[in-house]
């Protein structure tokens, strides 16, 4: 075999050697939990949808309100804890109505109607169970896997 034979099989070797290297993209299969939480005294129904980043343990998704319509943003983290994990999130209200208003020159500009809340929960299998804090009072909530 000619040397002008052999580069081409080295520039192969090369580029199998450097592709083996790139690390593979990870896949974040969506989340999807279904449940009821008692806020004050009525019972709201929920979706909460989410990825989770397995090299980070970072979630990201969305919590739905399916009672009312609202839809909130969800960022935090899903850490493993023993035959489970521990889920905890911050629930941002997304953009939507906001209160512009004024007394005798005293008022609120650009206040969200819709409250920021705190979400955390132990999962076990097909169930999640904890607390959506909204304004400092917390509301047990219950969530059961259905995607």
């Amino acid at each position: 075999m000619t040397r002008a034979a052999r580069l081409p099989l080295s520039a192969a070797a090369l580029l199998l050697t450097a592709t083996a290297c790139v690390p593979a993209p990870q896949v974040q299969p969506v989340e999807v939990w279904e449940g009821y939480a008692q806020v004050l005294l009525t019972r709201q129904q929920y979706r909460l949808t989410f990825t989770v980043n397995g090299g980070t343990h970072d979630l990201r998704g969305t919590l739905e309100n399916l009672s009312s319509r609202d839809r909130f943003l969800v960022a935090g983290t899903a850490l493993p804890a023993g035959d489970g994990r521990e889920v905890s999130m911050i629930v941002t209200a997304q953009d939507g109505v906001r209160l512009n208003a004024s007394i005798l020159g005293f008022g609120f500009t650009n206040l969200s109607l819709k409250a920021n809340a705190v979400l955390s929960a132990r999962q076990t299998g097909r169930t999640m169970a904890g607390k959506l804090n909204v304004n400092g009072l917390g509301y047990p909530i219950t969530l059961t896997r259905v995607q």
